[in-house]
């Protein structure tokens, strides 16, 4: 009986068991992300894009279908992503949205009020929530 040798694999893309793994289409998601995107338009025209909540079971697509949606506003907007089981607090959470739009990361020991102020300057006091539960 044949084995596999160790640099074999029983997966095709041994990557899409990967967390931050993103295909380049999802597959049944389309009115989904067709409602996403109608409420993330505003955004492209520089008005404040409707906030949304994405409600289902464990495991339907909700994570992936809001970071498609993100990864095509990046082009023409500043977008944050934010694992809020990392980041638990509001001050790691406005931390975490701070580094993804200005790419520095906040010095320790700096205020929640400072952090607030310096991003909503950067932000133009525009913020939008997406929350997948």
């Amino acid at each position: 009986m044949k084995y596999l040798h160790w640099d074999e694999t029983l997966f095709k893309d041994a990557e899409v068991f990967d967390a931050d793994y993103l295909p380049d289409i999802l597959l049944h998601r389309e009115t989904q992300l067709n409602q996403l995107a109608s409420n993330m338009k505003p955004a492209l025209r520089g008005l404040t894009p409707i906030n949304c909540v994405c409600l289902g079971p464990p495991a339907t697509g909700k994570t992936t279908a809001v970071k498609l949606i993100l990864n095509e506003l990046k082009e023409y907007c500043l977008t944050a992503y934010v694992n809020c089981r990392n980041a638990n607090t509001k001050h790691q959470i406005f931390s975490e949205i701070y580094r993804c739009v200005s790419g520095a990361v906040v010095r320790r020991g700096l205020s929640f009020n400072r952090l607030y102020v310096k991003l909503m300057d950067m932000l133009d006091n525009v913020l939008v929530y997406v929350w997948t539960i």
